[in-house]
């Protein structure tokens, strides 16, 4: 299977991409590597794994919808594991530009996605429902995002459900398939 990774060089993309390459899929990572992590590992585990390939940098920046669309266009991905996201440190600083890009993001993946039938599985954060209510919090919990970056992935997340995708930011996993036509009124009221 031919898989799109973004945010593939964070934590749980890094660790997502070099499991799905090990498991035989075909893999292209894209990252802005806006938080500077070490990037050394993606150079060896390209030249080890002739699966793998990265985009980073200006180049991986799914905000940029031209790259979203040349890669999705020349790479002809069968998924997209959408981990790409201005992280939450960021929100308190920038919170509009923050809000901003966060939604370019994922407008750029889900129209990529919905235009090409691409299955989709966007990834969002717990910190959607804010500070617990409970010692162990469920996907019942109330929705009280407390910062930008939460308030906006809420958003994004609820458009991407739109499409037929599966979401494991605890929110919910839809199973549903529905057609390429879906509408992101969601999505478009946040923009």
């Amino acid at each position: 299977m031919k898989i799109l990774v973004t945010g593939a060089t964070g934590f749980i993309g890094s660790h997502l991409f070099r499991t799905l390459v090990r498991m035989g899929h075909e893999c292209v990572g894209m990252d802005n590597q806006f938080i500077e992590t070490d990037i050394g590992w993606t150079y060896k585990f390209a030249e080890e794994n002739k699966n793998a390939q990265f985009f980073l940098g200006d180049e991986g920046d799914c905000s940029n919808g031209w790259n979203v669309f040349k890669i999705c266009k020349n790479f002809s991905p069968d998924a997209i594991f959408n981990l790409a996201v201005m992280c939450l440190p960021h929100s308190l600083i920038e919170p509009i530009e923050n809000y901003s890009k966060n939604i370019e993001i994922t407008t750029n993946i889900v129209q990529e996605a919905t235009k090409r039938n691409i299955r989709l599985v966007h990834f969002s954060s717990s910190e959607v429902y804010g500070s617990a209510e409970e010692e162990i919090m469920s996907e019942d919990h109330k929705l009280r995002p407390s910062t930008p970056y939460a308030a906006c992935l809420l958003y994004t997340s609820d458009a991407a459900d739109d499409l037929l995708c599966v979401d494991l930011g605890g929110r919910r996993i839809i199973k549903k398939k529905k057609t390429q036509n879906t509408q992101l009124s969601t999505l478009k009221q946040c923009v």
